[in-house]
């Protein structure tokens, strides 16, 4: 089920079945717009950062070719396929004045590609730094886009203190995504990463290093 929409979603919007890194748009990929890391539990942590799409740059497409291809990375690995994978919408510096630039095409591709192509379960889904307003924004477009198993799956983080323990609790002590408390420092790992990834390294981060950051925070 899994492979037929993987291979349906692929064809429809015109996206190679295994996407390699040389198709991958360099802007969209050192942007920072996604992170990639994982949590306590080994799961995958992909990071959206939505100020940081940058249409002068790429097309929304190209960033979100991108965010496959970093779910592709991620798949790859046999404990993210076992264990699932974790989003994180960091709305925190974001006006969703900005999602008229979106078109609807848009909208169905980015739903589409998170949804029921990829063979590991996605676990949760965070929504953070949103206002209560806003939050009736994103309910809507959550019921007329996405199945109602993935809605069930959203939790809405507030900002501070009180959202920051939501995440540890969900994640693990440790395994808050650096971009939520620095974004330049995180943006400097980042491209690091991307660097070392572009010479041959992975992307995702090894399993070994959830034990040795749960240790360091306890």
């Amino acid at each position: 089920m899994v492979a037929t929409n993987l291979h349906n979603f692929r064809r429809s919007v015109g996206w190679s079945l295994a996407i390699h890194h040389s198709e991958v748009s360099p802007a969209a990929l050192g942007s920072g717009m996604h992170h990639l890391h994982r949590d306590q539990y080994g799961r995958a942590v992909v990071v959206y950062n939505p100020e940081l799409l940058d249409r002068n740059k790429e097309t929304i497409e190209r960033y979100q070719h991108m965010g496959m291809y970093l779910m592709e990375q991620a798949t790859d690995d046999l404990t993210v396929q076992r264990r699932g994978s974790v989003l994180i919408f960091d709305c925190s510096r974001y006006s969703l004045s900005n999602l008229s630039l979106l078109t609807l095409e848009d909208v169905r591709r980015g739903t589409g590609m998170w949804t029921n192509s990829f063979p590991c379960r996605l676990k949760r889904v965070f929504v953070v730094g949103l206002s209560h307003a806003a939050r009736s924004t994103i309910a809507m477009f959550l019921n007329l886009l996405v199945p109602t198993k993935i809605r069930a799956r959203v939790v809405m983080v507030p900002g501070g203190a009180a959202g920051d323990a939501v995440l540890e609790e969900g994640l693990g002590r440790g395994h808050v995504p650096l971009s939520l408390r620095d974004m330049a420092a995180a943006q400097g790992e980042w491209r690091a990463r991307v660097r070392g990834h572009l010479a041959g390294q992975p992307l995702l981060p090894p399993l070994s290093d959830c034990a040795s950051a749960a240790a360091s925070a306890t």
